[in-house]
This record gives structure tokens, sequence and C-alpha cells, in this order.
């Protein structure tokens, strides 16, 4: 290796000259006598392996690149494991953030079977690579393993932050083992475990590629619950939390008041000073493309009745946009005649309307948008602010 990948600083005979005898034997007993005293665990350390590389681990001590190299050069030899991973256990003290040193240790302890250790050193290289995907390149190796499954199981039973990290990796990481395991994975933390809404909404997306749409939907409320005392049928019908980007959670189309005829958005509600957020639709009068607002549902079968409020403001008569409910893959309005009333003392109006759910209607999507084709094909004028979306079982 080139004399110049290994210097230390120290590159001619007069910097070293100016050195004082405290001072090198300062350097001795601080870094030299440590990181050789390991040395005398490896077994004939530097007897199997070329001269000129055993020549470079005794001139760069302190360059965990060395010990790197010699643990590649004993994987090589029959019966070196002890060795290799006594190696890199010395590159690791050298140098405990080197990415390569720890990756190489990780393989080196799943190949031993020794998930505490491997563990630890995952986290650590977690936290050194700010958790990217090749934070696991070693563990991917082991998928299915009894050693990966010990690992996991660590990770899980920690409540590890890195398992967020890890779930979102298997499951961009292909469409079969990977995506199978981070359900797995997601299921076994139970919710105890913090999760990224990107890591949920991978797995989310997996599943309702497979047209599993209760399962998705189930796993979504296994871990609202970490931020949501009450999950009601329709998901922040209020407006007040965040949107996650789930399809059970609004998914509002900010759209363009000219090449859609309609801009949307959440807002401060108009009207009350005692209202919080609500969503807020302004339609321009140009044909509109796109639907305002949408989420998905999935009500089991049943009697129900819909709510929401609304306030309507320069609609003309009977134009004002409205709610519609449909089985997935179906084009009927599951929502019967909407009973109207205002509500006290504020021009807000809370409509109501009864609907069944049957068996066969295994999802449901829940849209806002103009009450007829022939009014969306030629364009409303108006704004609308929509707030108290609920739905209630009857029976």
């Amino acid at each position: 290796m080139p004399k110049s990948e290994v210097s230390l600083g120290v590159n001619d005979n007069s910097a070293r000259s100016g050195r004082s005898p405290v001072f090198i034997a300062t350097l001795i007993t601080l870094f030299v006598a440590p990181a050789l005293i390991p040395l005398a665990v490896i077994p004939k350390a530097l007897q199997a392996i070329p001269s000129d590389a055993a020549s470079y681990i005794r001139e760069t001590p302190f360059d965990a690149a060395g010990y790197l190299a010699r643990a590649q050069e004993l994987a090589q030899l029959p019966g070196g494991s002890m060795d290799v991973l006594a190696t890199l256990r010395i590159g690791q003290r050298l140098a405990p953030t080197d990415p390569l040193m720890l990756d190489a240790a990780i393989r080196s302890m799943l190949r031993e079977g020794n998930a505490t250790d491997a563990f630890a050193s995952i986290k650590t290289l977690s936290t050194v690579l700010q958790g990217n995907g090749h934070t696991f390149a070693a563990l991917d190796e082991h998928i299915g393993d009894e050693v990966w499954t010990q690992v996991v199981g660590l990770a899980v039973s920690s409540k590890w932050s890195g398992v967020s990290g890890y779930v979102e990796h298997l499951c961009r990481r292909d469409a079969r083992t990977g995506q199978t395991n981070s359900l797995r994975i997601l299921l076994a933390a139970g919710g105890d475990t913090p999760v990224s809404q990107d890591a949920l909404l991978c797995v989310e997306g997996y599943l309702l590629g497979r047209g599993q749409i209760d399962s998705a939907y189930q796993l979504r409320l296994l871990f609202v619950t970490q931020t949501q005392r009450r999950v009601d049928f329709v998901f922040n019908g209020d407006f007040e939390t965040p949107l996650s980007g789930s399809v059970f959670d609004w998914t509002i189309d900010s759209g363009g008041e000219f090449r859609d005829g309609f801009a949307a958005q959440i807002a401060t509600a108009a009207g009350s000073s005692t209202r919080n957020k609500a969503l807020e639709v302004r339609f321009t009068g140009r044909p509109i493309k796109g639907v305002p607002a949408k989420q998905t549902l999935v009500l089991p079968p049943g009697q129900y009745q819909f709510t929401y409020e609304a306030l309507d403001e320069n609609f003309a008569a009977s134009a004002a946009p409205g709610f519609f409910l449909r089985c997935i893959g179906a084009t009927d309005n599951l929502l019967g005649p909407a009973d109207q009333r205002q509500t006290a003392g504020t021009n807000w109006v809370r409509r109501t309307s009864n609907f069944a759910v049957s068996n066969r209607c295994g999802g449901q999507a829940l849209t806002f948008e103009p009450l007829t084709r022939l009014s969306g094909l030629e364009g409303i004028r108006g704004t609308v602010y929509v707030d108290k979306v609920a739905i209630s079982r009857v029976k």
C-alpha cells in the first residue's frame, strides 16, 4: 500500500527530530501501547500474511484499514474465524466509528451467530450513517436465518428507534422477502415501537397493492393509536391533525383555479372565532378536474349515519358541492338524501344522511365533489368550508 495513504501527518525527518522525548513518550503511552497490546491476542498475528502487509500493519498501528485488510486475509485461511473476529475487534477499538470496520465486524459476528454483539454494532453503524440503507446491508444477507431472527427480536424488544428504518428498508428492498418481513416486524412491534410515516406508508401500500384493504386499515389503526386517543370511522374528521399521506386519511388535491376549476386547502374556518381548522374549497366557475378531497374507509356491514357541517358562500341555488360514499370499484352513491339544519347562532349548516353497507362492500371511498356530473363539466362558482365530518353506527 502506498506510503502516502498511511501517513499520520509526519512527513519528514526534520519534523520528527523536533519532537521532545516527553512528547514521544506521551504518544507511546496514550496510543501505541494500547494499540499494540491487543495484537498479542491474535494467534500468529503476523506470520500468515505476506511480508509487505505485515510491515504495513507494524508501521501504522493506528490505521484501522490495516486490520481490516488483515481480517480479509485471515478469512481466506481454514479455521481462522476467531482470528478474523479478534482482528476486527482491534480495528474497532482503533476506529470505533469507521463504517467499513463496523460493517466487516457485523458480517463476522452474524456468520458466527453472535446476535447480541452484531445488534450493538448495527446500532453504532446506524448512528454513524444516520440510518441510511447501507446500515442493514450485512443483515440482509441473513434474512430468515436464526441469527437474523434473534437480531430483529433484540431490536423490537428493546424498542430501538432504528426498527422504523429497517422496516422501510425491507419494504423498499423487493416485492417478496423484504416486504413480507417488513410487515411481520411491524406486527411484532405491535404499536409499542415508534414507526415513521414513511415506513408505515410503504407497508400500507404493499398491502393495498395486494388488494388487502382491511389488513392495511388494521395496520393503520395499530399505529395511529400512538398519537390519537380516539379513532372514528372517519379519520381526522375535524381536519385538525396534520395529514399523514395514508389513503385512510384525507387526500387533499390543491387543484388550480384555472387548470382544475377549484383550489382546496385546510385553513382556519370562516365565520366563527371558536372554530379551528376546516377544509376550504374555492370553485372558480371553470370545468372541474379532479376531486378536492377524498378518504378511504373500511366500514363493516351495518346501518350508519353520516354528518358534516358546511358553510356555503356565493353558490347559486342547489349548486353547492357535497359528499359521495361509494363502494370501491362501484359508482352508486350510498348516501341518501341529506337533511339540513342550521346550527344555532352561526351561518353553518349541519347535513345528515342515513345509509347502509352490505357485506359485499369491502371498502369505501368518501369524496367531496360537485353533486352532478353536469355541474362538474360546466363548473360552479363559490366557496365552501367543511368541518366535523363523522360517521356513527346506528345498528
